[in-house]
């Protein structure tokens, strides 16, 4: 066990010894090879109370075209909640996680909370885009051009969200994409098609809610509105954070987020990221505490999903009925997403919201919300935005295999 100590940087490593049965190699493409050994470093990059501002939250991560790892968070400078005075603040490396530059504000709108950063990586073009919004009430859309050190200035594309007001009768007050990521379609007639998943709401408590997409045909310059996949209802009860992806059949699915009594996961299915949803159902592989959660690709048949996994707890830990974010569980499924054989704990302690991104060498990467700065039970706001490091080898090294 090695341990290092820098400035807003901690770091553990762990490397154990000794080779681990593996999947097949045609499973693994792209990864390290079968004889590799399990590898697992974590790296904390924000923690509540520097450089001001009261804690970080909803952190995201991707990885540009040319290698470059950004994590981005919500910097919440004078309140815990997600209506304070917010701030987009990001963190790069450019060797694979082993150093990151110092933190970039990229969005400070004075006092107005910036919300729910959606990143969309553009492999064709190179570029990075980012759409969020300021206070639940406006949406912008912003590019990056070189890697993601400087983007344009915002560019408001609200008016797309107000087709649900008029087309679908729903008088929303609180818009916001994702934050997990879009996604960029990679097969079929819509090749190429922008699919950014986004909730909307009734009222200024983000509830009762709805779940839908908005997607872009020409990389950003006009959006919109798709078909609305879930309504809160008995079943996806207050829908919201939404993770799209397409699967190796060139369908969309849509994980979501919802308050169901039941505690599960809901997933619906797209032909086009966009229309002709399937009615929801829950997926009762994957229980849900109410909180967001992350879907990544790591090979053509292949899904990670991460979230926290408390269902050994019963009792109602938050607000909405939420039981405790804590035991954050990695999990793989080798055939699309039908069934989840594979999980592994990475953080058996209190863990939020986490999002997944996975390297051209099969190395994965998970952000993640850890810790809690309140002491007193029935709060959660993370005393670091942390993220992990692992690969393949790792996460089936005593695993949970059903």
């Amino acid at each position: 066990m090695n341990y290092c100590s820098k400035k807003a940087v901690r770091c553990i490593l762990f490397a154990s010894a000794g080779l681990v049965a593996v999947l097949s190699l045609s499973e693994l493409a792209g990864a390290q090879s079968a004889q590799e050994k399990p590898y697992f470093a974590l790296v904390d990059l924000f923690e509540a109370g520097e450089a001001g501002y009261t804690t970080y939250r909803a952190p995201t991560i991707l990885i540009s075209p040319k290698g470059t790892l950004l994590v981005s968070t919500e910097a919440r400078k004078d309140g815990f909640g997600d209506w304070s005075d917010i701030n987009t603040i990001i963190r790069r490396s450019t060797d694979g996680g082993k150093t990151w530059k110092p933190p970039q504000t990229i969005i400070d709108d004075g006092l107005n909370a910036v919300n729910n950063n959606t990143f969309i990586v553009d492999r064709e073009t190179g570029k990075l885009h980012l759409m969020h919004a300021i206070n639940y009430e406006r949406v912008y859309w912003r590019t990056s051009s070189d890697d993601g050190i400087h983007w344009t200035a915002p560019r408001e594309i609200t008016e797309v969200f107000n087709t649900y007001r008029t087309r679908d009768d729903y008088p929303w007050i609180v818009v916001a994409p994702g934050m997990s990521p879009g996604i960029v379609l990679q097969h079929g007639k819509h090749k190429s098609r922008f699919v950014v998943p986004v909730w909307l709401a009734l009222e200024h408590r983000h509830r009762p809610s709805i779940c839908t997409t908005v997607y872009s045909d020409d990389r950003g310059a006009t959006w919109h509105a798709g078909e609305v996949i879930a309504r809160d209802g008995d079943l996806t009860k207050n829908p919201s954070e939404t993770v799209v992806i397409e699967l190796s059949d060139g369908r969309v699915m849509a994980h979501i987020r919802n308050e169901s009594p039941q505690y599960r996961r809901a997933v619906s299915f797209s032909p086009d990221g966009a229309s002709d949803w399937t009615t929801p159902r829950l997926e009762e592989q994957l229980y849900d505490p109410i909180c967001q959660a992350s879907l990544a690709r790591y090979s053509p048949s292949q899904l990670l999903f991460s979230n926290p996994d408390s269902s050994k707890k019963k009792e109602k830990a938050l607000k909405w009925n939420a039981r405790r974010r804590e035991n954050l569980t990695i999990r793989l499924s080798n055939d699309d997403g039908k069934t989840w054989p594979v999980s592994k704990v990475l953080d058996s302690g209190l863990a939020g919201y986490s999002q997944l991104a996975v390297d051209d060498k099969g190395m994965i990467y998970c952000v993640y919300e850890r810790g809690n700065v309140y002491e007193r039970h029935g709060k959660f706001s993370p005393k670091y935005v942390s993220v992990a490091k692992f690969n393949m080898a790792w996460l089936l090294s005593g695993s949970d295999k059903k």
